[in-house]
């Protein structure tokens, strides 16, 4: 049976020690499903067809970022301002709530990503049982890692006895949810990082992150 809500997850950051950036976060986004199918979907289409003409960009926030590949157009100040306040106010319309597992990279002794999901999950299920939604109710799109990678996520989720559908997809998958995801993880992590910084996504996204 299908789910009412809908979970996508995506990183930012290396789950080996990086001085620059020195966080792995796994950003968890909640949808309902009924939602994001009549809502929040046709707001990014609609954004990728008046930037780009048609919907086949992958909103990919590295590439926003770095003005490369099909951004390349943001190089110039005015378009770079105008795509990025669209850009934003369309992930602040959209309804969803963010789960944001943060690890510092320190010498854990452990996964990583493994301990990311873990303390995500958990976030989830204290929403879920505090908002008296069924654990079954809800599944999981993660991004896809690779055969291996994505083979022990499996089982973890599984160790874990999480009721809800699971499964990976890559950003190939043109997926809205998992570009949200992508878009969101970095903002959280630099609030971080650096709290005291300037971060106008991350004040976009404070009130949808799950406390």
């Amino acid at each position: 049976m299908a789910g009412k809500y809908i979970v996508y997850a995506d990183e930012s950051g290396s789950t080996t020690l990086d001085p620059a950036y020195p966080v792995f976060v796994l950003a968890f986004c909640l949808f309902e499903v009924e939602t994001y199918v009549s809502q929040v979907v046709p707001a990014f289409q609609h954004l990728k067809f008046e930037t780009f003409g048609h919907d086949q960009v992958v909103l990919h926030e590295r590439e926003i970022r770095r003005a490369i590949g099909e951004f390349a157009f943001l190089n110039t100040e005015s378009s770079r301002n105008q795509f990025l306040g669209k850009l934003s106010n369309v992930i602040e319309s959209a309804d969803f709530k963010i789960f944001a597992a943060i690890v510092d990279q320190l010498p854990l002794g452990g996964d990583t990503y493994l301990i990311a999901l873990a303390d995500g999950v958990a976030q989830i299920r204290d929403y879920l049982g505090k908002n008296n939604i069924r654990e079954s109710d809800v599944s999981i799109v993660l991004e896809a890692r690779g055969k291996k990678q994505d083979r022990h996520v499996a089982n973890a989720l599984v160790k874990m006895g999480y009721l809800g559908m699971r499964t990976t997809a890559p950003k190939s998958a043109m997926s809205t949810g998992l570009q949200i995801a992508d878009l969101v993880a970095r903002p959280i992590g630099i609030n971080h990082v650096r709290p005291n910084s300037s971060n106008r996504p991350y004040e976009i996204l404070k009130s949808k992150i799950h406390a």
